[in-house]
């Protein structure tokens, strides 16, 4: 977990868009049910999740940001 937490401040000191974590009751990052740990993030408004593609423009798109994202981290 702490890589995420190292990541998405490295981004917010670049001033750069991320995801923030949002922590449990408790004041943890994570939360663990059964074998599973589940984590949650601040809702994005006005977004939409793809859970398949059909148009390579999106394809195109989703590797641009997955490229700019690898620039903001160096």
């Amino acid at each position: 977990m702490n890589n995420i937490v190292r990541v998405t401040e490295h981004l917010l000191e670049k001033d750069v868009f991320t995801l923030k974590l949002r922590p449990t009751y408790d004041g943890k990052l994570y939360y663990t049910y059964g074998d599973g740990y589940y984590r949650v993030y601040k809702c994005i408004e006005n977004t939409y999740c793809f859970e398949g593609i059909d148009d390579l423009s999106v394809v195109k798109k989703a590797g641009y940001a997955f490229g700019q994202l690898h620039k903001n981290l160096s």
